[in-house]
């Protein structure tokens, strides 16, 4: 809709405003600030059918601020990876039955393709892993090689530490860096 663009300008504009204020971040990466954003929103029901992550109908969902600050678990603005490389994190789930949704964005290098593959990993305190812009229903633990922003949702969470493995499988043009958000919703 014609409102969509400045309100989604408005909200990144207070995203920012959080990171800086709220989490202590001098300098929040775009990539940051993209990847709270898309924690945070809402899918809409109805448009596409259940477990997926984004659609042509409303991408990633609504923007919902509630859900980008007051729900946050972490913020990372990660380090630079070459090919090969890893960067693990963890965080902390203070409750159980909740759902989780992970966040990887990272600024890619001009091309008519992704020229820069990075992929996230997210291991349960149980063991279980999963894989950034798979289905909620799991099953597979496919690698996603074209997209520069991949997220994980699981529906009910498990108390306790979890990891969040970023790998740079292709970084031609680099070393590249990215940013991870977790929220409980």
């Amino acid at each position: 809709t014609s409102m969509a663009t400045p309100l989604t300008a408005g909200a990144v504009a207070l995203l920012r405003q959080f990171l800086r204020t709220k989490r202590g971040i001098a300098t929040p990466s775009a990539a940051l600030v993209k990847a709270l954003l898309i924690a945070g929103a809402t899918r809409l029901t109805k448009t596409a059918p259940p477990g997926t992550i984004a659609d042509n109908h409303q991408g990633f969902g609504r923007v919902n601020l509630d859900g980008s600050t007051r729900r946050t678990l972490a913020t990372i603005d990660g380090p630079r990876l070459n090919t090969g490389q890893r960067s693990t994190s963890t965080i902390s789930v203070p409750s159980s039955g909740k759902k989780l949704r992970i966040v990887m964005c990272y600024t890619d290098f001009p091309g008519e393709t992704l020229i820069n593959n990075l992929n996230l990993i997210v291991t349960s305190p149980t063991g279980k892993r999963y894989t950034g812009n798979q289905p909620t229903s799991g099953g597979t633990l496919a690698l996603d090689l074209n997209n520069n922003t991949e997220v994980v949702v699981v529906n009910k969470v498990t108390k306790g530490n979890w990891t969040l493995d970023v790998i740079a499988s292709n970084v031609s043009s680099g070393p590249q860096d990215f940013a991870l958000a977790a929220v409980l919703l």
